[in-house]
């Protein structure tokens, strides 16, 4: 299978789609952080998984939909380390900018 490129457009729609996502999590499920790096874990574990049911079932829509709950979930997983990470008690302090 031939890679198309992404160009600008699409950029901009997918990060307004999941700009959307994100905030329909927040009004769905509050915007509590999650509570430690093995919540994180446990929430990712589960969205792949359901990524990975929906590419073995060839659904094209759905794996589409998947990617973006496991996008919503890293995302609300790097918000939820923030400040560990921002004041120096994280392992990645230093390699991200902040």
């Amino acid at each position: 299978m031939m890679r198309r490129e992404i160009d600008l457009v699409m950029l901009e729609r997918v990060m307004s789609h999941l700009n959307m996502e994100l905030l329909r999590r927040f009004d769905q499920h509050g915007t509590g952080a999650m509570a430690s790096p093995h919540e994180i874990r446990g929430v990712l574990d589960e969205e792949v998984e359901e990524l990975h049911e929906a590419i073995r079932e060839n659904d094209g829509v759905g794996t589409y939909n998947e990617l973006f709950d496991v996008a919503v979930a890293a995302l609300v997983g790097c918000m939820s380390l923030y400040e560990e990470v921002q004041i120096g008690k994280g392992k990645a302090s230093g390699l991200v900018p902040l």
